[in-house]
């Protein structure tokens, strides 16, 4: 009884969301310092009570709620069975009422013997841009929905063992089930008996789960893209991102009807606006059919996170060399890097500095992805040369912190630019890029928001420039056979995809219309892409290098380049551009008309 009423007098056993009173919340990952968030630093903090309160609270979601897991003796363990160690993980996370800490009390999976399958698949970013165009174009309607505890509760085959520290369990829940009757050596033994965060097969079960409970009621997975799910009779369709549907509809009754299907089994938050989807802010304008794109704070946490605390304005993400001209102003080849070699903590750390900003430059701002996939190809060894085009990275990531992509509503014609820069690279290589996009067969209409961009080195030596660009329309084609399929399952399906590029010997060879010669040493994997053509996939043409936008992923490009390529590939926050992006008007807009957009909006 005592130790039931201190813990009752501790926290609120029907109240699971804590409210975590730190002032600086912005960030879901982040200390006051900017160090990445972790257990240890969360029950050191100022905020320690709060974060000791969540921990409690999941406990008892583990134990009773969910009855996750039970504690027991040591001496009940299977000696055939290894017992993996506890590793709470901690996340502030926004709710629509405010910031709350979370604590989620995970297994070590990499101590778990487990022999079954554990890939789930989940829906790929450029799936679901697809299925944001195909909300525009169809002037449908957008939401979320989000499952609650989504992996705890799945029955499995069999128990699971966790050692648990008893300073990672609050004094509270000691007391409550008399762990020290059965702990030894500062240690406690719980056994899973149902799925829990870290058990490596705890995502495909918990999957297979909800497949199952989908299927019941008419929900099925498309054939051709993974995590792209539509219903036998209803005008629906969404992604599932572990445990967040995407869902693209008409009817109100039709989200109505999967909303029903999931509380049968699950707890879910719904937002009828679909404000936020895989860490990116979406805002559906009805009245325009145009949807923004935006990751407002990603940023200015990211720099914060990486200690940029100042920066100068800085309009490009790697600095340009200009070409000489003339026979006494020779063009010399860059001299190797001799410059010092970084340590291992900083090259760790530029390692995460181009892991953060891949994702947004994937997601909202493309004008990344070149100097981002440049430093990649370096983080290996990185040395102070490499340091210093990573601050100028930085500092152009703080010049426009706001990013905004606009989706606007199009034929669902399935198009994209393809081009490679000749010996670029290192080592005698090239770069390949691709712009993949939606819009009309006439190519009437302009280019949209990108599906999804290539911006890689070719895995090859080309020989040529014609071969650099023949070996990108096989990477472009490559890239873009996964989408037609997709398209296909949304209801859409496709001609000839145009592929466009500026090489009129690529053209030739990619189309039969030349007679190879010396080309005839490229290798035959490559000829994929013309086997394509003869089948009738892709339409390959030419096109002058000015009309084609992947060659932007291709080099390095002077500031005024840059600047201008910004307003066409995305735009900003407070921006008047942006606005003539989302409601449809075509670039360059006339400058009175720009100042009176705001107006409109």
């Amino acid at each position: 009884m005592v130790a039931t009423a201190v813990l009752d007098a501790y926290i609120p056993l029907c109240d699971f969301a804590v409210t975590c009173p730190t002032a600086a919340l912005s960030s879901i990952d982040l200390d006051n310092n900017g160090r990445p968030l972790t257990y240890n630093l969360a029950i050191t903090g100022p905020d320690k009570l709060q974060w000791i309160q969540a921990h409690s609270e999941e406990w008892l979601r583990l134990i009773e709620t969910s009855a996750c897991i039970q504690f027991i003796p040591f001496s009940d363990k299977p000696p055939d069975k290894r017992a993996t160690y506890y590793n709470p993980q901690v996340k502030i996370k926004i709710r629509p009422s405010g910031p709350e800490c979370r604590v989620r009390g995970t297994a070590g999976g990499d101590r778990v013997a487990y022999d079954g399958d554990v890939s789930a698949d989940t829906a790929s970013l450029p799936t679901i841009k697809l299925l944001w165009n195909a909300t525009c174009s169809e002037h449908a309607l957008w939401m979320t929905i989000d499952i609650k505890d989504f992996y705890l509760g799945t029955p499995m085959d069999q128990p699971e063992f966790m050692r648990v520290a008893l300073k990672h369990i609050p004094y509270p829940i000691q007391l409550r089930y008399h762990l020290a009757d059965i702990a030894r050596e500062g240690s406690v033994l719980v056994r899973i008996n149902k799925g829990i965060y870290g058990l490596p097969q705890a995502g495909i079960l918990a999957r297979k789960r909800l497949v199952a409970l989908l299927g019941t009621h008419g929900y099925y997975p498309c054939p051709s893209t993974p995590s792209l799910f539509r219903h036998t009779e209803r005008d629906i369709a969404f992604t599932l991102v572990v445990d967040d549907f995407g869902v693209k509809y008409q009817s109100a009754d039709d989200p109505q009807h999967l909303i029903a299907a999931l509380r049968e089994l699950y707890t879910v938050t719904i937002d009828w606006e679909g404000r936020k989807y895989v860490g990116i802010t979406t805002q559906l304008d009805i009245a325009s059919h145009t949807m923004t794109l935006s990751m407002p704070g990603y940023v200015a946490n990211a720099l914060k996170r990486f200690g940029l605390t100042d920066h100068k304005p800085t309009h490009s993400g790697r600095l340009y060399t200009p070409p000489r001209y003339g026979s006494r102003a020779a063009q010399l080849a860059p001299l190797p890097d001799t410059s010092a070699p970084l340590s291992p903590e900083e090259a760790k750390k530029i390692q995460q500095i181009v892991g953060v900003l891949l994702f947004y430059a994937r997601a909202v701002d493309a004008t990344m992805l070149y100097p981002v996939s440049k430093l990649s190809s370096m983080q290996a060894n990185p040395t102070q040369a490499v340091r210093a085009d990573v601050d100028r990275l930085l500092n152009y990531a703080a010049t426009y912190p706001d990013a905004l992509t606009v989706i606007r509503p199009s034929s669902m014609v399935l198009r994209a630019d393809s081009d490679a820069s000749y010996l670029s690279e290192s080592q005698s290589r090239s770069r390949g890029a691709g712009y993949w996009y939606l819009g009309s067969a006439d190519a009437t209409e302009p280019a949209n928001a990108a599906v999804d961009i290539v911006c890689t080195i070719l895995p090859i030596v080309a020989s040529s420039a014609a071969e650099s660009e023949y070996v990108a329309l096989f990477i472009n084609g490559q890239k873009g056979a996964p989408f037609r399929n997709t398209l296909y399952d949304l209801g859409y399906p496709q001609g000839a995809t145009p592929l466009k590029t500026d090489n009129e010997c690529a053209t030739g060879i990619a189309t039969d219309s030349i007679q190879q010669r010396r080309s005839k040493a490229i290798m035959m994997r490559f000829h994929w892409i013309r086997e394509r053509v003869r089948l009738g996939h892709f339409h390959v043409y030419w096109r002058p290098g000015g009309e084609n936008l992947a060659d932007y992923f291709t080099k390095t490009h002077p500031v005024h380049h840059i600047r201008s390529m910004r307003h066409t590939l995305v735009a900003d926050q407070h921006d008047p551009a942006a606005l003539a992006r989302r409601w449809g008007f075509h670039l360059p807009v006339h400058p009175l008309m720009l100042h009176a957009l705001p107006l409109l909006a």
